[in-house]
């Protein structure tokens, strides 16, 4: 006879069972989070967990990365954003709990802009994209004011990398890193072009160069010079 067994109840018995034993904590990390909680069944198909729209950006935010959180003084004046390599961030997946209470001290937050490689398995790109829409629910659910952060890497992508943000409302999107070639400047140009046809944003928050020939007249936009161009810049003027 077979029996449907729920995750939250087993992850239950393994909580139990982590009272006890390392072996435990180990055994509890196989639910990739749903242990702690789990967001939307059958709502689109992928089950990809649906942000909130945030549409109350009034002006523009200071931003700081995550990999400077810990140590950031007077976080209430901050945003946080995630346009860093991955590696700085992985941990936040790991043990998503720790950072609430760092996130809620801050104004908003972005959701992690887990790279999804044009050369990475098509089943490994849409995890990504999952992680990140987990990540953002959850810091949701804890009160926190969060925004999604776009990404995609060719148009295979376009099918699901759109799933779980809500229409009309703010977003976030970096061209860090995409000016490197013709090919890449592309599929940022086309996977943008596509953003704003599907989820029709209010508020775009544009981190570093925008590219030409991005049509910006259909949304507001608030420009972020990414902190790396900016380096770039002040070593290319001599100051």
């Amino acid at each position: 006879m077979s029996k449907c067994i729920k995750i939250s109840d087993f992850a239950r018995d393994e909580r139990n069972f982590n009272m006890h034993t390392e072996v435990g904590k180990k055994r509890n990390e196989r639910f990739e989070n749903l242990e702690k909680k789990s967001f939307g069944k059958n709502i689109n198909k992928y089950d990809i967990p649906e942000l909130a729209p945030v549409s109350d950006i009034d002006g523009m935010i200071e931003f700081v990365s995550f990999n400077r959180l810990k140590t950031l003084r007077q976080r209430s004046r901050y945003g946080v954003h995630f346009f860093i390599d991955d590696y700085q961030f992985d941990r936040l997946w790991q043990r998503p709990e720790v950072y609430l209470q760092m996130f809620q001290e801050c104004k908003c937050v972005l959701t992690p802009d887990f790279s999804l490689y044009t050369d990475a398995p098509y089943s490994m790109q849409l995890w990504k994209h999952y992680q990140k829409q987990w990540l953002g629910c959850y810091m949701q659910s804890a009160g926190i004011r969060t925004i999604p952060t776009l990404g995609w890497s060719d148009e295979r992508s376009f099918e699901f990398c759109f799933e779980g943000i809500p229409n009309n409302g703010t977003v976030a999107v970096s061209s860090v890193g995409v000016m490197n070639s013709a090919q890449t400047k592309d599929f940022f140009k086309k996977g943008f072009g596509r953003a704003i046809e599907v989820l029709t944003p209010s508020t775009v928050l544009f981190f570093g160069k925008i590219p030409e020939g991005i049509k910006v007249g259909r949304f507001k936009i608030l420009h972020y010079p990414h902190e790396f161009d900016v380096k770039f810049k002040t070593l290319r003027d001599g100051r």
